[in-house]
């Protein structure tokens, strides 16, 4: 007979091993439930989120609206795709600013793997009662197919649908002390959004008491599927500092600039523009976005870069209220200036509606100054 020992021994292995077998299947089943999407601070790879858009089944889904050009064909979203709506502040700046917080936005939903609500970009606050345009639609602003390669992207109508008609959770700035019309500003460009996207979006949540609550606001918006983002341009910083890395940040933004292309009828008409330029040789291409800094210190600048590298022609692009006292500084430069009134002229649109068009001659000169002087020996210059 097997001594009872023996035996109490036996007992405890089968045990032991029926546990272990135990545990090893809960610890499976725990790994297979993970999010799909679950991204931690410190794993993210820019190049496996983009092979992942390629290999993963997507939805095709054909959008259309022609009452308000939304028909921007193909929108590739999952079934169960959690959604980003930006909204920017009206009063703060205009095209160049909000386009620099849409940027700011992509980086984010990547890094969150949402996807963005193609919305109408404002113009220049003052202008919604005037007779330019005060919305554009997201597809005469950005090549979206580019866009699209990606992050993935939805319509107004869709995000509405999907989201039954109201914004769940609002990122704010993450800031601890809110400055001058914050509220205010906040409603205004809650009226506008709720207005143009007929939506919902609610009230600002309050300001974070603490950097700890910051990162919590921040955290809490991964549990919701319909976030809207107000300012993104105010997230970079958090997002360098605390939430990713500079590292990660950088090779997001890298991938983003290569595919943040705007629309094609713009680009063909800043390469009408440069090519009548560069008849008179190498030029130097400047966009004076902001009026705060001294007109004298600008015209300064661009005598002495001009003079510097032998340049005999500049386009000058210049806030449009200071047009006439712009005209006047720019003709002490001993150069030959153009300016948007000559590019107008250029590209034959003297008499076309477009010839107002500030917000669309904004994104023209932005192409002028940056988009294609890398293979030229042409400069630019945008001060900060």
């Amino acid at each position: 007979m097997i001594p009872k020992a023996f035996v109490r021994i036996g007992k405890l292995f089968v045990v032991a091993i029926l546990a272990c077998y135990l545990a090893l299947i809960f610890v499976t089943k725990v790994e297979n439930v993970a999010p799909r999407h679950h991204v931690t601070r410190d794993n993210f790879d820019v190049q496996k989120w983009l092979k992942s858009l390629e290999n993963e089944t997507l939805r095709h889904e054909l959008i259309e609206d022609k009452k308000n050009s939304w028909s921007l064909g193909r929108i590739f979203v999952h079934n169960d795709q959690k959604l980003l709506l930006p909204m920017f502040n009206l009063i703060l700046g205009g095209p160049s600013y909000h386009h620099m917080s849409f940027i700011a936005t992509v980086v984010y939903a990547i890094y969150h793997r949402r996807a963005i609500v193609m919305i109408p970009f404002p113009n220049f606050y003052y202008k919604i009662t005037g007779e330019e345009r005060f919305w554009w639609n997201f597809n005469e602003t950005f090549d979206v197919p580019t866009l699209q390669k990606i992050v993935p992207m939805i319509t107004p109508e869709e995000f509405a649908k999907q989201c039954r008609g109201r914004v769940k959770y609002v990122l704010s700035e993450p800031q601890l002390v809110r400055q001058g019309n914050y509220q205010k500003d906040y409603e205004l460009a809650r009226e506008q959004w709720e207005r143009k996207l007929d939506i919902t979006i609610p009230d600002l949540p309050r300001a974070p008491t603490s950097p700890q609550e910051i990162i919590e606001h921040y955290d809490a918006a991964d549990n919701e599927r319909c976030v809207c983002m107000y300012k993104p341009k105010e997230f970079v910083n958090l997002f360098t500092d605390k939430i990713a890395s500079r590292e990660t940040y950088d090779n997001i933004t890298h991938v983003v600039s290569k595919h943040i292309k705007v629309a094609s009828y713009i680009t063909d008409i800043a390469n009408e523009v440069i090519d009548y330029i560069r008849d008179y040789g190498p030029f130097l291409a400047i966009q004076w976005t902001t009026a705060d800094r001294p007109m004298e210190s600008v015209i300064t600048v661009i005598d002495k870069i001009m003079k510097r590298h032998n340049l005999t022609c500049a386009y000058i692009g210049h806030p449009e209220h200071l047009t006439e006292s712009a005209d006047i500084a720019l003709r002490r430069l001993a150069h030959r200036v153009f300016t948007y009134r000559n590019a107008v002229a250029m590209v034959g649109l003297t008499d076309s509606v477009f010839a107002k068009e500030r917000y669309l001659w904004s994104l023209i000169e932005q192409e002028i100054s940056i988009s294609k002087f890398s293979r030229t020996q042409d400069y630019n210059l945008i001060p900060q």
